[in-house]
């Protein structure tokens, strides 16, 4: 029998209504437990961020697939094993060096 993993599943898309039934009804068919769950929406942009750290027996490609099917157009969804958060506080008061630090942030460095 496969062990239990933690995974978390992160989903960026365009908002619309019933996105957070679509992903978790998704989930409880790959009897995937939700173990913690925060989204929101940028009204600004008009899109829609989730997290959601779930627990259970995963096939990434499966449930990606399945993702893919029901989130609209132009969604971005990534499953990364659950870990630690890491965190970094910087403070400045030079503009220049923030944004230095947002475009690398951004850049994924």
């Amino acid at each position: 029998m496969q062990s239990l993993q933690r995974k978390v599943l992160r989903t960026i898309c365009p908002d619309q209504k019933g996105l957070i039934a679509r992903i978790t009804n998704i989930c409880y068919k790959h009897e995937l437990n939700i173990v913690q769950n925060n989204e929101f929406v940028d009204h600004r942009t008009g899109r829609f961020f989730m997290r959601t750290e779930l627990e259970g027996i995963f096939n990434d490609s499966t449930l990606l697939a399945d993702l893919d099917s029901a989130l609209p157009e132009g969604s971005v969804r990534e499953l990364n094993p659950a870990g630690r958060r890491r965190v970094v506080i910087r403070v400045t008061n030079e503009a220049h060096c923030l944004g230095a630090w947002l475009m690398i942030a951004h850049s994924g460095g």
